[in-house]
């Protein structure tokens, strides 16, 4: 079945390192619990203000001397404060789900995750993403199970 991520735009006060009220906490436990029983959550964090981590910048060297690191914090309009992952047959259920979530103010985006099998694998790079998959402790697939380019 397909995944789809729902990235969770951040705000100022979140930014700001400002919990979530007790109100909204219970309101998004009540929807985690909702998306766990519907058979369809496969994961669901939170992002710390962006002061507490780092931008990465690749060149066209490739080296890794050459990657500017950038501490934070980062622009509000360029970050996300949290996502669910969640396992449904198309966009259309995927915005559903976006749609329960118990916020009053805010933005959520709904994203294809590339997963299984992406749209680029190939014969070429299939073996890459079967190792990847290995990382993962994800389940086994076959080669076959790729509709290869």
């Amino acid at each position: 079945m397909p995944k789809f991520v729902l990235l969770v735009r951040t705000d100022s006060e979140a930014e700001g390192g400002a919990a979530p009220s007790q109100e909204l906490l219970g309101e998004m436990s009540v929807y985690n619990d909702s998306l766990k029983a519907a058979g369809i959550l496969q994961a669901a964090e939170g992002f710390l203000p962006s002061s507490r981590g780092a931008r990465l910048g690749y060149t066209a060297s490739g080296e890794p001397e050459d990657v500017k690191v950038t501490p934070g914090p980062f622009p509000v309009d360029s970050l996300v404060a949290g996502f669910w992952v969640i396992a449904v047959k198309d966009l259309d259920e995927a915005i559903g789900w976006a749609k329960k979530v118990p916020f009053r103010k805010g933005e959520v985006e709904s994203m294809f995750l590339a997963s299984p099998p992406p749209f680029w694998i190939t014969r070429e790079n299939r073996d890459a993403r079967l190792h990847l998959d290995s990382l993962l402790s994800l389940p086994a697939r076959e080669k076959a199970d790729f509709h290869l380019n």
